[in-house]
């Protein structure tokens, strides 16, 4: 088996990571137009470097380069709030869950303690009366 062409092979592989971890799709799609455009007026050598066109779009790339930099933060930054605001929507209704369970315990033991004051009412024993005055002190 011949390992003549395992160099090779490597360098296609780091190209493929290079690619993949510091190219942006917008990049890409960039180089892909610029290549397909220079193939569809016949190569490089067919390109009009006096066209108007060309050197105002070379001449604002920077200012266009830097607006999307720009926009790019501005959109980082407002996801950012979209999730600090989400993140505390989501602890607001975790905090008015808890609270509504709360209002079920105080009521559920306010019954309870009801029901033994009656109990001790009926049959006349202290012992349910305490049982009855912990539960209140309870909630």
């Amino acid at each position: 088996m011949s390992h003549g062409q395992a160099a090779v092979e490597r360098g296609f592989s780091v190209n493929k990571q290079v690619e993949a971890e510091y190219l942006d799709t917008c990049t890409v799609a960039a180089k892909r137009l610029i290549c397909d455009s220079i193939r569809a007026i016949g190569g490089l050598m067919n390109v009009d470097i006096y066209n108007k066109q060309l050197h105002v779009s070379s001449s604002t790339a920077r200012q266009r380069y830097f607006t999307y930099l720009d926009d790019q933060i501005k959109m980082t930054e407002d996801e950012g709030k979209s999730r600090k605001r989400k993140a505390i929507a989501d602890e607001v209704d975790d905090l008015k869950s808890k609270k509504q369970k709360l209002w079920i315990d105080k009521d559920s033991l306010t019954a309870a303690a009801d029901d033994f004051a009656d109990q001790a009412e009926k049959q006349h024993k202290l012992t349910v009366i305490g049982k009855s005055n912990a539960i209140k002190k309870q909630s």
